[in-house]
C-alpha cells in the first residue's frame, strides 16, 4: 500500500500528476490519500500529524509524503525506514517524530535521479518513482546515514497547539497517549483560556493505536480562538525546513 501525505491540495493537476506516476511504476498496487491539505509549507507542523496517523495503517506500508518549502535546495531526499514502514520524501524534518517515536529506524540518503528531474516538483519526479519502486519490493536507491545527521533536537516532544485547521472548522492538536487523560475538554480551557466548556467541549478523533501512537484532538474553533491559534506555533517554524 502506498499512503500520500502532502500539502499539494486536490485543486489543481499536483496530486493526480503524482497518481498518474504511481500507476506507472506501482500498478495493482493500493493508492490511499491519508492527507492532501496538509499544513502548506509547514512540516514542522505536518510532522506531528504524519507522527500520529501513521501508526494506524498495516506493517510494509509506503507513505509518500512531500511538504517541501525547500524543494530544489540544500535538503537531502530522504527514504526512511521506520518499523517496518518506509516513508519518502524531503529530509527538512518532515520525518522527525515518525524516526524519534519509533523502534527500529534506518534512514538512506537518496542517490537516485530521474533523468529529468524538475527543480520545483520533487513530489512527482524523484519521491514518486522510488516509493513506487519500494512498494513493489526493490531495493532502496540510496545510501544509509546516522540518525543523528537528520535529528531536530530542538523540536519538542509533544506539541500542544493547533497545528491543523480542517474545513469543517474543527482545529487539531496532537498530544501523546499517555497525556490523553489531561486533554479533556476542562484541560484545553484551562490550557488556551479560550473555550466555553459548554459549547466547545474536545472530542477525541483518533483512538490509540499501539505504545508508541500519538492522539488526535480534535476541538470546535470559534473565530477568536482561530485567531489566537494563528499565533501558537512559533513565526520561526512556519514553513521551517
Amino acid at each position: 500500500m502506498i499512503v500520500l501525505f502532502t500539502d499539494f491540495g486536490l485543486e489543481g493537476p499536483y496530486t493526480g500528476q503524482v497518481l498518474a506516476v504511481l500507476q506507472r511504476e506501482a500498478p495493482g498496487i493500493p493508492v490511499i490519500t491519508l492527507q492532501a491539505d496538509a499544513p502548506m509549507g509547514d512540516p514542522f507542523s505536518a510532522a506531528y500529524l504524519l507522527a500520529a496517523y501513521a501508526p494506524a495503517f498495516p506493517a510494509g506500508s509506503v507513505f509518500l509524503c512531500v511538504v517541501d518549502p525547500g524543494v530544489g535546495g540544500a535538503r537531502p531526499p530522504l527514504a526512511v525506514q521506520a518499523d517496518g514502514a518506509w516513508f519518502v520524501g524531503p529530509g527538512n524534518g518532515l520525518f522527525e517524530l515518525v524516526m524519534r517515536r519509533a523502534i527500529t529506524v534506518a534512514p538512506f540518503v537518496l542517490t537516485w535521479q530521474p533523468p529529468r528531474l524538475g527543480a520545483s516538483f520533487h513530489g512527482r519526479d524523484l519521491f514518486a518513482p522510488v516509493a513506487a519502486r519500494l512498494a513493489c519490493g526493490a531495493p532502496v536507491p540510496g545510501t544509509a546515514v546516522p540518525r543523528t545527521t537528520l535529528a531536530r533536537s530542538d523540536w519538542p516532544e509533544d506539541l500542544p497547539a493547533i497545528v491543523y485547521v480542517d474545513r469543517f472548522g474543527n482545529g487539531s492538536f496532537v498530544i501523546p497517549p499517555d497525556a490523553d487523560d489531561a486533554f479533556e475538554s476542562e484541560s484545553l480551557s484551562g490550557l488556551l483560556g479560550l473555550f466555553d466548556e459548554d459549547e466547545h467541549g474536545a472530542k477525541r478523533h483518533a483512538p490509540k493505536t499501539g505504545p508508541q501512537s500519538t492522539h488526535i484532538v480534535m476541538v470546535r474553533l470559534t473565530p477568536r480562538l482561530l485567531s489566537h491559534s494563528c499565533q501558537a506555533l512559533p513565526n520561526d517554524r512556519r514553513g521551517a525546513g
